[in-house]
């Protein structure tokens, strides 16, 4: 279970409370959102299950570090309130500032997708055939450059192409 509680009483404590956050895009894909509508019911306890995978995948690493609070946007920051998104939203660079670690969601174009992925093969190792004169050809495999292998990744991440993450 989770609730919303300790997100949505200001953050005049985040410089002592351990805490990590979460960046992620949020696509076009409809998902859970704290609203005014909601708020009772995030408060008496959700499943974590009712998550999108981005969210439990966080959830799990952020236990995984025996921290007890993850912030993410979404469930942290009244959607439907303007009065509340405006106060939120400007203490976001302290929110950021303060987490312990941000659990950046960077290949995820949406909250679904999860933040693990199956590397390929083909994308971190690489056949190298070498050719001597007077022996047979030698295929070898060679683990990639990991720097070159990392730099290709994010290069291609959905959630480093959104404006605010520069921020």
């Amino acid at each position: 279970m989770f609730e919303v509680e300790a997100c949505t009483s200001g953050s005049e404590g985040l410089s002592y409370i351990r805490y990590m956050t979460l960046s992620h895009c949020w696509g076009s894909a409809e998902f859970i959102r704290l609203l005014m509508s909601n708020m009772e019911e995030f408060r008496r306890g959700r499943p974590i299950s009712s998550l999108p995978q981005n969210f439990r995948d966080a959830i799990a690493v952020t236990r995984r570090f025996s921290i007890r609070y993850l912030w993410i946007d979404s469930l942290c920051i009244i959607q439907d309130s303007v009065t509340d998104w405006k106060s939120e939203s400007s203490m976001m660079r302290d929110v950021y500032a303060n987490s312990v670690c941000n659990i950046a969601a960077a290949a995820s174009q949406n909250p679904y997708q999860g933040l693990f992925r199956t590397r390929r093969l083909d994308e971190i190792l690489r056949i190298v055939e070498a050719h001597w004169a007077d022996r047979p050809k030698l295929s070898l495999l060679v683990n990639m450059d990991e720097g070159e292998y990392w730099l290709a990744q994010l290069d291609s991440a959905p959630l480093l192409r959104r404006g605010w993450v520069i921020q």
